[in-house]
């Protein structure tokens, strides 16, 4: 009989211990802690720990952000803080070759064109933390390293061409983003993450700045926003954006409207 308990009792002491590593040793449990083998990493994605570190350092953030209920100008503050450390969570296409170089999260993609029989060709979705877009090429970091990443087949973000009269202008945004309003050529841009609001700011020279979220102007303007024909030009099309739509867009610094082309992947 003792030995029969000593045996039970020796064995839920193995079992506790072998149950341990499954508690961290300190914080607090999220979500996010059992969907990914990789503590901070997005659930159905493939990341290294690095950007698992990062996306967790954000999420963190957010929740500081939310629970200490920051005004609109220290929000700001804190998120441009983070923007220029070390970037903002952006997405693009990109492919698995990507793993080789500044390794970003990957996603499937959704569009059913993005598949292709060998998985090896496939489009996936990307993500990385973004300092900004430029013309040609995406400035981001990543641990220590800033990367410099031309635009192809490694990072193809969402080109967006505002139409003002005789004048054209490109911007290079984050798959699904679309601007609320203009002021005086700079880009308004409402974005959401976690549940948490906020506004990026992207001049006509492509520099990057979170701004405090002015609520009243972006439903005023964003009620403006109409649907119309694209107009006709001569670039040739990008096969993996099936779907191209444009817009009638405020500048409310100019006091008019521009048309802006926008696309996404598929519907």
């Amino acid at each position: 009989m003792i030995l029969n308990k000593l045996s039970l009792f020796f064995l839920f002491l193995s079992f506790y211990a072998n149950s341990q590593p499954l508690v961290p040793p300190q914080g607090s449990l999220s979500t996010q802690d059992f969907s990914h083998q990789i503590q901070g990493c997005p659930e159905n994605s493939t990341c290294d720990a690095t950007m698992g570190h990062h996306h967790k350092r954000w999420i963190d953030l957010l929740v500081e952000i939310k629970d200490k209920s920051f005004d609109e100008i220290k929000k700001a503050r804190e998120l441009e803080s983070f923007r220029q450390n070390l970037g903002l969570p952006s997405n693009f296409y990109t492919n698995s070759k990507s793993q080789q170089g500044f390794k970003p999260i990957l996603f499937d993609s959704p569009c059913k064109h993005h598949k292709n029989k060998e998985q090896k060709n496939s489009i996936l979705k990307g993500e990385a933390f973004v300092q900004k877009l430029l013309t040609d090429k995406a400035i981001l970091k990543k641990d220590q390293t800033m990367y410099e990443i031309p635009y192809g087949e490694l990072f193809t973000p969402q080109e967006v061409t505002v139409y003002d009269g005789d004048e054209i202008r490109k911007y290079y945004l984050s798959l699904g983003d679309q601007p609320s309003y203009f002021d005086k050529g700079t880009m308004i841009i409402m974005k959401e993450a976690e549940d948490l609001f906020f506004q990026l700011s992207i001049s006509d020279k492509l520099e990057w700045t979170i701004t405090p979220l002015d609520l009243s102007s972006i439903s005023k303007y964003d009620q403006l926003r109409e649907t119309v024909a694209c107009p006709q030009d001569k670039e040739k099309k990008n096969e993996m954006f099936r779907v191209v739509y444009c817009k009638k867009v405020w500048d409310q610094g100019f006091k008019k409207f521009v048309i802006v082309k926008m696309q996404d992947g598929c519907v």
